[in-house]
């Protein structure tokens, strides 16, 4: 398994942060290759909840199903899914900094399936892919709360 760890300090309250990052609604506005999606479940937040979204990365496309498997409200949130046959477990972390900062860590543990190249597969495109995919979605994010944002991002 494979495990990419990135994070980002945001010029934003955390719970502002928080609202935007979890909720279904804003997922286009920043999450790299979403085309659109619905939710799979009564409830659209916390533990149980499910989405399906589709995308689209160069001349693959993309469906993902992932289900909210932890919630600790305005801090954690883990999912579990599976995209392209990979199945994944991702979170975002939060901490509260100094002068209304906000940490950000995103976090995916990933397996490649021996039936689509395993190890070999993930050494040579999969790990880059992904990689790139999350910092694509911090820049978005961070895009979104600009204000006196410092231009150093650290990833």
């Amino acid at each position: 398994m494979a495990v990419i760890i990135k994070n980002i300090i945001l010029n934003a309250k955390l719970k502002k942060v928080w609202s935007f990052v979890t909720n279904p609604n804003n997922f286009s506005r920043y999450v790299f290759g979403y085309a659109g999606g619905k939710v799979r479940s009564k409830n659209k937040l916390g533990v149980g909840a499910k989405y399906e979204w589709y995308g689209k990365i160069g001349p693959f496309k993309l469906k993902s199903l992932e289900e909210i498997i932890t919630w600790k409200n305005n801090s954690y949130v883990a999912y579990h899914g599976k995209l392209f046959g990979i199945t994944f477990d991702s979170s975002i972390a939060m901490k509260k900094e100094k002068f209304n900062k906000t940490v950000l860590i995103v976090s995916i543990r990933y397996k490649v399936p021996l039936l689509l190249g395993g190890r070999i597969t993930d050494w040579l495109f999969v790990k880059n892919i992904v990689e790139r995919c999350i910092i694509y979605s911090l820049y978005q994010i961070r895009s979104k709360f600009r204000n006196n944002q410092p231009k150093k991002i650290k990833l």
